[in-house]
């Protein structure tokens, strides 16, 4: 956390939400491999201030949100398969995120609304995908239903999130 200070008084208190896909992949990770009651004060409000920014992001349309809130789930998901599967490296080159999302409500790491709700993500990115001329997927495959079914996930995620403040 990082104090917001005006004349040596505090005004506010902010978390610093993860800035990288890769931070965002390691702090849903966390989140799926330590009991809830366990997770650090600072986690639980770093996954709060990201889900906050990126449900502002998605909002506002930018569409990169979705791949970020996407990645998130990924990272939750990898993390919480790793234990069951023999080599995750090659099960998370190997496979599609709707693969891995189906593996993840096998093993129970997902709720089913959001278990549902992922996999309509997915399937809107892989719809999107394959609209894009010449084998190049942007962010122009980002289509508006994706992004009517992340501000979806973005909400229930915030539940997510919600419910691990309660361990604070």
């Amino acid at each position: 956390m990082r104090d917001v200070k005006t004349g040596g008084a505090v005004v506010a208190t902010m978390t610093t939400p993860p800035t990288t896909r890769e931070e965002v992949r390691t702090l849903a990770g966390s989140l799926s491999t330590t009991p809830h009651p366990h997770l650090p004060a600072e986690t639980i409000d770093r996954s709060i201030a990201f889900v906050d920014a990126v449900r502002d992001r998605l909002e506002d349309g930018e569409r990169e949100a979705v791949q970020d809130l996407l990645a998130f789930w990924d990272g939750y998901v990898i993390a919480g398969l790793a234990d069951a599967v023999d080599d995750i490296d090659a099960f998370e080159r190997t496979t599609s995120i709707r693969e891995r999302i189906e593996r993840a409500n096998a093993a129970d790491l997902l709720g089913l609304d959001l278990y549902q709700a992922l996999l309509k993500l997915a399937e809107a990115l892989e719809d999107g995908a394959e609209t894009i001329e010449d084998g190049v997927e942007s962010v122009d495959a980002v289509t508006d239903r994706a992004v009517s079914w992340a501000r979806r996930v973005g909400t229930l995620t915030g539940d997510f999130t919600a419910h691990l403040a309660d361990h604070k």
